[in-house]
């Protein structure tokens, strides 16, 4: 059997597209632990690097919500320069590796800032040490 140029152009060009996307895939990564104790605490530590999905929040960090709102949410947006920023809930918040910051009404532990890759343990009330 002979390929034709077209068909050889076809070949290259979805094995350029797969390389691609395995290349780009294996730049993504997310974990995320989270637990909740109704008045007691809610705790997550979320782990990301590149860009990932939302993750939703079993508590809320706005403190204008209350009741059952469980809706916020957590967002990596970028990591440049041993600085790192995100969103919770609404709240855009920067952190270098070390810091804890406050996001409305919860806390934020950033425990590891890397180019493009935070790891984060958001919090209110007082969970258990991990």
């Amino acid at each position: 059997m002979v390929m034709t140029t077209r068909g050889a152009r076809r070949t290259w060009a979805a094995l350029a597209a797969v390389a691609v996307a395995t290349t780009l895939a294996g730049c993504n990564k997310q974990t995320s632990s989270c637990s909740f104790e109704s008045g007691e605490y809610g705790v997550c530590t979320v782990d990301t690097t590149g860009s990932a999905d939302s993750v939703e929040l079993p508590f809320y960090v706005d403190p204008e919500k209350s009741g059952s709102e469980f809706a916020d949410h957590y967002d990596f947006e970028k990591a440049e320069g041993g600085v790192a920023t995100f969103v919770a809930g609404d709240i855009e918040q920067s952190c270098k590796q070390g810091e804890t910051v406050e996001v409305g009404q919860a806390r934020a532990d950033c425990l590891e800032v890397g180019e493009d890759r935070l790891k984060v343990r958001l919090y209110v009330g007082t969970p258990p040490d991990e």
